[in-house]
């Protein structure tokens, strides 16, 4: 095979999207060969190539095709339940952070995963529970880094799904409203001092409720700091059309 016909780089995608799928049956609870292939998946969405747009949405199609989010879902899911999200083991965190960002990165890429992980119950259980292991502690300063990112994950996933018109059309107001996302996304908004987090809480609740809901979540009332912190992420809004 020559050079222009091979699959993407910077890592051998396809070969490691067969063997993370052959590490999801055979390693199932000694997970550090699974681990080493989704973090492959990861670095390979992260290529740089010209066509690094076409290249990760041809790759985010390929892991939908594949089916592997719900057995990932499942296996962060059995993690978390078997020991208490504060209890992970290293490895075991690495995983879970490494499938939100697989998440994030393919919902970015395409609107077929963000259909895909709308359809799939796993995956939003997943993002379910780690919204409510993950909110209150943000809030309440004693969240390790570590997790925020994974939270900021949890939320730039939810908000491509909303953004990206099929997907949309599937949950906005159905299935993401039943993991509770609306409700943190308020809270995440009105309370959190992370820009990242307040700003894509904002889109969430812009994308992901009815007008009157809206207008509801984000009137600004008699807080000063409310009405600049809801002016600001508008202004910022409005520029980013512009």
């Amino acid at each position: 095979m020559d050079q222009s016909s091979r699959p993407e780089s910077p890592v051998d995608f396809y070969f490691a999207l067969q063997e993370t799928k052959q590490s999801l049956d055979t390693e199932f609870e000694n997970n550090t060969n699974l681990r080493h292939h989704v973090h492959q998946l990861v670095q390979a969405l992260k290529c740089r190539a010209d066509n690094a747009a076409a290249a990760r949405q041809r790759m985010a199609a390929a892991i939908a095709a594949e089916n592997i989010l719900p057995d990932l879902s499942k296996l962060s899911m059995a993690c978390l339940s078997k020991a208490g999200q504060q209890q992970l083991t290293k490895g075991e965190f690495q995983l879970l952070l490494c499938t939100l960002h697989l998440c994030h990165t393919c919902t970015d890429a395409s609107p077929e995963f963000s259909a895909h992980l709308v359809g799939s119950g796993d995956a939003l259980q997943l993002l379910k529970s780690l919204l409510a292991a993950w909110v209150q502690p943000h809030l309440e300063k004693r969240l390790e880094q570590q997790s925020v990112r994974g939270l900021k994950s949890c939320l730039s996933t939810v908000y491509n799904a909303l953004w990206q018109g099929e997907a949309r059309e599937v949950c906005s107001l159905l299935a993401l409203k039943q993991i509770g996302i609306v409700e943190a996304a308020n809270q995440l908004f009105q309370l959190s001092d992370n820009k990242y987090i307040v700003q894509f809480s904002f889109l969430i609740l812009v994308y992901s409720c009815s007008d009157d809901e809206a207008a509801r979540f984000l009137q600004p009332g008699d807080s000063g700091q409310q009405q600049e912190r809801v002016g600001r992420q508008l202004r910022q809004l409005v520029a980013g059309l512009g």
